[in-house]
């Protein structure tokens, strides 16, 4: 969902769940609450006990540096991976005794818990936060409504709301694991004051297409960044904001820069983006592009999953989009479609839109809007399909 969170107002927990839900709410008697029935109340021990553990410097300094180390997007950590590591063991050990459970206690409330991830959602503080006290630590195993709980490292409780704007305080959270991939051109893996550096490459995800014998392929964007895919070649990046008619592309086949090098068959690339909507810190959207020759007859589809995009911010991401290049002068054309994928809210996917694209739209930068006429929701994009050799 695309909707923004942010800290309206301190609020007692019975106060946000009491009226539709009999689940027991953290307290420091939390030891009495039996996961296995009870995820819900669960999974706010946990992160109550997480903040509490948060009171310590040294703790901040781990949650923040293993952040900081997650190839994946938006820093993501993969709770019951992390808690087996060191740094894991470090603040598992630590939130126990800040909340007055056994450590066998606490990790069996989050073994029961399903796959979560544990992360800092939104982007300026990923950019920002040096592991200070002011930071508090959120958790929903669904978001069906319009807020989630939240704890500070005195263990006092918040609450989350939708918004327009991200929050004054950090925030870590922790939420059913979504799908993730490898960030693309990730910062230098060395040690540092926040979690992300700005010159990070925060794009991850997937290319989905299909061979002639329609079985499906998937490759990663990391992958494509790396250039060890031979038929897909990202461009390197480029100085100027005009990559598209400045930078000079490899398209595959040999070679580097603009001369000498062999165009991919068919490809259309993605080249530009950018959106005007969140969700948390980074949305993530599938493009499903599908190919129609002169005659109006679908004759291709693949699909193209970026995650880890920031409001505002604007890419030259380069990235294959269909197998399929529009024949100048022709009336093929190339519908693009847009989802925003929310795989742990209750409500499913965003429809952001489609857009058809012909011969004359290729290098333009083009909207695709929620409805015609909701110009509010916004993903503005460039195609191109012929290569500059």
């Amino acid at each position: 969902m695309y909707r923004n969170r942010i800290i309206v107002s301190s609020l007692t927990l019975a106060a946000l769940l009491g009226a539709c839900s009999d689940v027991q709410l953290p307290t420091p008697d939390a030891a009495e609450v039996t996961p296995a029935s009870r995820p819900a109340a669960a999974v706010q021990v946990v992160a109550r006990s997480f903040a509490l553990a948060l009171a310590s410097p040294e703790t901040r300094g781990d949650v923040r540096d293993a952040m900081r180390a997650s190839p994946f997007t938006e820093h993501k950590l993969e709770l019951h991976a992390f808690i087996a590591t060191p740094r894991g063991e470090r603040l598992l050990a630590a939130a126990a005794s800040a909340s007055g459970l056994t450590r066998a206690e606490l990790e069996g409330m989050i073994r029961t818990l399903p796959e979560m991830d544990f992360y800092a959602p939104f982007r300026t503080h990923r950019l920002n936060w040096e592991g200070t006290a002011d930071v508090l630590v959120a958790a929903a195993l669904t978001l069906d409504g319009d807020r989630a709980a939240a704890y500070g490292t005195d263990g006092d409780e918040v609450t989350l709301a939708f918004g327009d704007d991200e929050p004054t305080r950090p925030v870590l959270m922790l939420h059913p694991a979504e799908r993730k991939g490898l960030r693309m051109r990730p910062q230098a893996n060395r040690p540092g004051l926040v979690i992300q550096d700005f010159n990070d490459g925060e794009l991850s995800g997937t290319f989905v297409t299909r061979n002639a014998r329609g079985e499906v392929q998937e490759v990663s964007l990391a992958e494509l960044a790396s250039g060890s895919n031979p038929r897909y070649e990202m461009a390197m990046p480029c100085e100027t904001e005009y990559a598209i008619t400045e930078c000079d592309y490899n398209y595959g086949g040999g070679g580097g820069g603009g001369g000498g090098t062999t165009p991919s068959p068919g490809t259309t690339y993605l080249d530009y983006l950018n959106i005007n909507y969140k969700d948390f810190g980074g949305s993530e959207l599938i493009f499903t592009a599908r190919y129609y020759n002169s005659a109006g007859t679908q004759v291709a589809s693949d699909e193209l999953r970026v995650e880890g995009l920031a409001k505002g911010e604007t890419y030259h991401p380069h990235l294959p989009l269909i197998g399929q290049r529009i024949l100048e002068g022709s009336s093929e054309k190339i519908n693009v479609k847009v989802e925003e994928d929310d795989s742990w809210f209750t409500f499913g996917n965003d429809q952001m839109g489609n857009r058809d694209f012909f011969a004359s739209d290729r290098g333009q930068i083009r909207s695709i809007t929620k409805s015609p006429t909701d110009f509010s929701v916004t993903t503005n994009v460039e195609l191109d399909w012929t290569p500059r050799y």
